[in-house]
């Protein structure tokens, strides 16, 4: 079962979608780069977003963001998964699979913080932040 996986993975038809996968998604990061840093479209429909937002504040809206963006923090969501990993090779006596998975979520953070510093968008001022 592991040997036809292998063959698998490796046969010429997933070569082409992981390369069309990651084509892609440059793609579009470039695209939206673009838009963020020339200010076209894409820039202006995030001040858009964030002035429509900013006018219909909620005190119960902005203490639920808070929660939400607290809980998708890079740092918060890697040490969410390394507990989440090590119960599960705990329980289930194994760690290949929840190895990959705390790899896969770090590479994901890592990824995330080097795309953050690469468009250094900026953030809200606090005064637009905290519920009225």
């Amino acid at each position: 079962m592991k040997l036809v996986f292998f063959n698998a993975l490796l046969s010429r038809r997933y070569k082409i979608l992981i390369a069309t996968c990651i084509l892609l998604g440059i793609v579009i990061f470039s695209i939206a780069y673009v838009g963020m840093v020339q200010f076209s479209w894409l820039g202006q429909l995030n001040d858009l977003i964030l002035y429509w937002l900013s006018t219909h504040r909620d005190p119960i809206l902005t203490s639920v963001m808070l929660i939400v963006t607290s809980l998708a923090s890079p740092t918060f969501f890697i040490f969410a998964i390394s507990l989440i990993s090590m119960l599960w090779m705990y329980i289930k006596h194994e760690v290949w699979r929840p190895f990959l998975m705390l790899v896969g979520v770090s590479a994901t953070a890592v990824t995330s913080i080097i795309l953050k510093s690469l468009t250094q968008s900026p953030r809200p001022l606090r005064v637009d932040m905290v519920p009225p």
